[in-house]
């Protein structure tokens, strides 16, 4: 009985066997397809195997970002082949003359690379904290070049630095008397057009004296015009009168009726020097509007000033101190390898690399899935046959 069911068995999967067969000279696209379909199981436990171990790498992998600092050659100092001879020939491990574990692995994780066209050689690291590592290279160049002064003294370094601090006194110097200048020159022309402001004020309270004087005269016209009515008045009652008695050819008459033209022709003179006046201070209240405008915009004119000048002096006073902070830079650089730069890093870690892995877990457990679902297919195929 036992015989008898391994033969049904093998029976079994040799008819299996040769659903999937093909002949030697064609391959059947359906018939592949069928089997892997049929295999679909094996493909999908391979590939969330590979998924599965894409992410415990990603997970136990500590990130490393790139760090890197650009070096060149400097005053008289090396040439550009003989600094990547010694970078080549890793000559800067004895710079490091008993390093701990830690400074071990900074030293191996050191990286180099060069402008074939330039003369810039960038000089990297990987390296999980980039704070570290970019202490670590600054600290590399710095007793790189201690260690090549050591070696080659250069008298025209020395000549460079002292070059270099002149210049930084000198800016120095500018800086320190920019205030006192400037602010000078601004006092200076904030005086005199305060004096204008004060001799405009001085016409201004001039003309209002003599608004006030003008008023006044209107006042006293005003009084004298009405004094005139009034004898005017009690003139026309004696002329009337005199006319009830017939008297038209009084002396009297005559007298009352030429004190009437002249008090009548006093009255419009004094009216019209009252227009006059009235014009006057009219003229008057414009000249000192007018003056009330350009002390105002004297006044803008100063605040213009000052608010230029405030700008013009913190223009100057950075970049006279970006100057100066370029030389004492460079003064604390200066040296046969010029350093381009600070140490830099990446913002984001660049190895290990999440999308390329992932891409490959899921193309590599797609493929490997498939040969396996083959590879079983094979196998269950001969065990057919046998």
């Amino acid at each position: 009985m036992i015989l008898e069911a391994e033969r049904v068995e093998r029976e079994h999967l040799a008819d299996n066997s040769a659903k999937y067969r093909c002949n030697d000279d064609e391959i059947d696209l359906v018939q592949i397809f069928r089997m892997l379909s049929g295999q679909k199981t094996t493909i999908l436990v391979t590939m969330a195997i590979c998924l599965v171990s894409a992410f415990l790498f990603l997970l136990f992998t500590t990130p490393l970002y790139d760090i890197k600092i650009q070096i060149k050659s400097g005053l008289k100092g090396w040439p550009k082949e003989d600094i990547t001879s010694w970078l080549k020939e890793r000559q800067y491990v004895n710079l490091f003359p008993h390093p701990d574990k830690d400074t071990s692995k900074k030293i191996g994780a050191i990286r180099f690379k060069h402008d074939r066209k330039g003369d810039i050689i960038t000089i990297h690291m990987y390296w999980p904290d980039p704070d570290q590592g970019r202490a670590f290279l600054e600290e590399l160049i710095r007793r790189w070049m201690d260690y090549y002064l050591r070696k080659f003294p250069d008298d025209s370094i020395i000549l460079a630095r002292r070059e270099i601090e002149q210049k930084i006194d000198e800016l120095e110097q500018q800086l320190n008397t920019l205030n006192k200048i400037d602010v000078a020159q601004l006092e200076n022309r904030i005086s005199e057009k305060t004096k204008l402001i004060g001799l405009k004020k001085r016409d201004i309270e001039t003309l209002k004296k003599e608004i006030e004087s003008k008023k006044a005269l209107l006042k006293y016209f005003e009084e004298i015009i009405e004094k005139l009515m009034v004898n005017t008045d009690a003139l026309m009652k004696a002329r009337d009168a005199l006319l009830v008695k017939g008297k038209q050819q009084d002396l009297s008459m005559l007298f009352l009726l030429n004190s009437i033209q002249q008090n009548i022709s006093y009255a419009d003179q004094v009216k019209r020097r009252m227009v006059d006046v009235q014009s006057n201070i009219y003229q008057d209240s414009n000249q000192i509007i007018s003056l009330q405008n350009e002390i105002e915009e004297i006044q803008n004119s100063i605040s213009e000033m000052k608010l230029q000048k405030t700008v013009e002096l913190q223009g100057k006073r950075s970049f006279l101190e970006k100057k100066i902070g370029d030389l004492r830079y460079q003064l604390e650089h200066i040296a046969p390898i010029k350093v381009l730069g600070p140490a830099t890093n990446t913002l984001n870690p660049v190895k290990p690399r999440k999308t390329l892995i992932w891409f490959m877990a899921v193309i590599g457990g797609l493929f490997l899935g498939i040969f396996l679902a083959f590879f079983k297919v094979m196998l269950q195929s001969d065990l057919g046959r046998k």
